[in-house]
């Protein structure tokens, strides 16, 4: 593994975030997860490919860090983020009448993103969580009985607060649900499954 391999898998990929750990493992995605921290000094192990760069780490305790890349050289498309920690996208549901999921409810519209979204809805203690319009973040333990899966393409309004990923749409609602099983090893499933965007 080096960078430039990794960095080069992502945007193929159609991912702008490019992240090394372990000297020999990437990652890739379009959004840091809402736990994520700049700033740490653990990030020394040497790449496996290349032994000048680094590639993540670990501290006294066995976290592991990750060193991560932003590519700002190419045009990302804007994509759905399949998973933000234990909670996996289930789709688009229509928000009507009466809203999908309504129990919590902010809106941002400068800084919205899934993650945001999901970490609001995580501190709430909710299972649900959904975004619509760009900027409304929505939260509850249970999907409206109204509410029905839409086709993904009334879906994609961009994130007021990252333009790479889709945030809802008008009169729909981009659903995402708790499920302590997508998660292996502290990492979601669907980590670098393919990305390809609408069209």
């Amino acid at each position: 593994m080096t960078l430039e391999i990794c960095q080069d898998y992502c945007i193929r990929n159609y991912y702008s975030l490019a992240a090394v750990e372990n000297g020999d493992t990437c990652s890739c995605g379009n959004g840091l997860q809402s736990y994520s921290a700049l700033g740490h000094s653990f990030c020394n192990k040497p790449c496996a490919g290349n032994s000048s760069e680094i590639c993540g780490g670990k501290d006294a305790q066995g976290n592991t860090y990750l060193s991560v890349w932003n590519s700002t050289l190419t045009t990302i498309i804007p994509t759905f983020v399949k998973q933000v920690g234990a909670y996996p996208r289930l789709g688009c549901y229509t928000d009507f009448d009466k809203h999908a999921l309504s129990a919590a409810t902010y809106t941002n519209a400068t800084g919205m993103s899934a993650e945001s979204c999901v970490g609001y809805c995580i501190t709430q203690n909710y299972v649900y969580a959904g975004l619509s319009n760009a900027k409304t973040c929505f939260c509850d333990n249970n999907l409206a009985k109204t509410s029905t899966l839409w086709d993904d393409v009334r879906c994609t309004k961009t994130c007021s607060g990252n333009r790479r990923e889709f945030c809802g749409g008008e009169q729909a609602v981009l659903v995402y649900k708790l499920d302590q099983s997508s998660v292996v090893n502290g990492k979601p499933k669907s980590l670098n499954e393919d990305n390809t965007p609408l069209g």
